[in-house]
């Protein structure tokens, strides 16, 4: 999947909140005429804009609200969430979760936060960990040999995600960048721990037999040195 570029005020390109994928914008001032207008009587509507996709097939218009001067605005047509799609394969039970973080996340970065903390607790099983305390999971998936920068992911989600619930030294209101990264975070996670793997898997099974007897035979051998 390719990088989610969230809609941005005035920005070039970003993926559409209509057909969600990334297309160029077009954009506009929003203008009006009278509802029984003198002839020529048209004017711009102050701070509201218009941002058009750019993809044949859809075409669709976002409208925002939002100073030009300082390149600040917020969406308000469609009530569409800012927080990036789901990675492909993510598992079904995950996902649920996700999405509904992603539908929360304008009204209530915090609640966001928690729901994807709750989002890696459903996680575990797919990684072969069983633990119901997520602290404690992580650790055996650490034992297990789980690469440090997942570990670290997964407690970032984890500590934030705990806080945003039981509000602690983590505000995470006031930091809608962090409650977002976390969005990012997790699909990193799925990517890494799943989707790669499952990738690397399909390919080493197209290995002939006797290759993979020889690759067994040398790392038994490796591990009888030890």
């Amino acid at each position: 999947m390719a990088e989610y570029i969230a809609p941005q005020f005035l920005l070039d390109g970003f993926h559409c909140p209509h057909c969600h994928t990334w297309t160029q914008q077009e954009w506009f001032y929003l203008s009006h005429h009278r509802y029984k207008p003198p002839e020529g009587d048209m004017g711009r509507i102050k701070n509201f804009f218009i941002a058009q996709c750019q993809k044949r097939t859809c075409h669709k218009i976002s409208i925002w609200i939002g100073s030009q001067a300082k390149e600040m605005g917020n969406m308000i047509y469609p009530g569409e969430t800012t927080a990036p799609l789901p990675i492909d394969h993510m598992p079904e039970n995950v996902r649920q979760i996700y999405d509904e973080a992603r539908e929360v996340f304008e009204k209530s970065p915090r609640a966001s936060a928690g729901l994807l903390r709750l989002s890696i607790q459903s996680l575990m099983p797919h990684l072969g960990e069983e633990d119901k305390n997520l602290n404690n999971a992580i650790g055996n998936l650490v034992k297990k040999g789980l690469p440090a920068i997942i570990q670290q992911a997964l407690d970032s989600l984890r500590v934030i995600g705990n806080n945003a619930v039981h509000p602690g030294q983590i505000e995470i209101n006031d930091d809608r960048d962090t409650a977002l990264a976390l969005f990012h975070i997790l699909n990193t996670i799925i990517d890494r721990t799943i989707i790669q793997e499952q990738r690397i898997r399909e390919v080493y099974d197209k290995l002939p037999p006797s290759s993979k007897e020889q690759i067994e035979q040398r790392d038994q051998s490796a591990e009888a040195e030890k």
